[in-house]
């Protein structure tokens, strides 16, 4: 077979070279050994998915990356947010924004890497063409300071619940108003 580094993480069958043998389909996810199961997937691959959705760390990753690129975060790549992970500092999205450079600097990131993940978390713009640290703190502070302001079609595809994203948002937010209304709302 010929395997291809799908997205950032994940490997996908690209093409069978040469079939031999039965095929070998793993029964458990290799992240968290929870059951895996066959889903129809883009342009009709076969898909494993883990089903254990609330604490599968690969899952975790992804979700966490979804985040931050529906929220145009620039900048933090898949493998620092598993480095977030793996350090205990993040597990759910609100996590990013507590984010503190001494914090990350108690958990083993360089000075430069902590202030670098924290001002790409308040999108300060192009943190690492500043060459002098306290310019970019000083930046933090004034962006950590004000409101981020995310149009709720967008904040709503952010969380990745499947089948509902931007459009979605836009519906409830013209059909039920604001998002404290959204969270509260039930399927009638």
């Amino acid at each position: 077979i010929e395997i291809i580094k799908s997205g950032k993480i994940i490997p996908k069958l690209h093409r069978v070279i040469e079939a031999k043998g039965d095929l070998n389909i793993p029964k458990k996810c290799l992240s968290c050994g929870y059951n895996l199961t066959e889903v129809d997937g883009f342009n009709g691959a076969l898909s494993l998915v883990c089903t254990n959705k609330n604490n599968c760390p690969a899952q975790n990753i992804k979700n966490l990356n979804h985040w931050m690129k529906i929220l145009d975060v620039k900048g933090i790549a898949e493998s620092t947010i598993e480095k977030l992970i793996d350090v205990g500092v993040v597990q759910k999205p609100g996590d990013f924004y507590r984010l503190s450079v001494d914090g990350l600097l108690s958990v083993g990131f360089t000075k430069r890497t902590a202030i670098l993940i924290v001002a790409r978390v308040w999108k300060v713009n192009s943190p690492e063409n500043i060459k002098d640290n306290d310019l970019v703190i000083d930046s933090i502070k004034d962006h950590s300071s004000k409101k981020i302001k995310i149009p709720l079609s967008k904040f709503f595809a952010a969380f990745g619940i499947g089948s509902a994203g931007k459009e979605a948002g836009s519906i409830l937010e013209k059909e039920i108003g604001d998002w404290q209304k959204i969270k509260i709302a039930t399927a009638s």
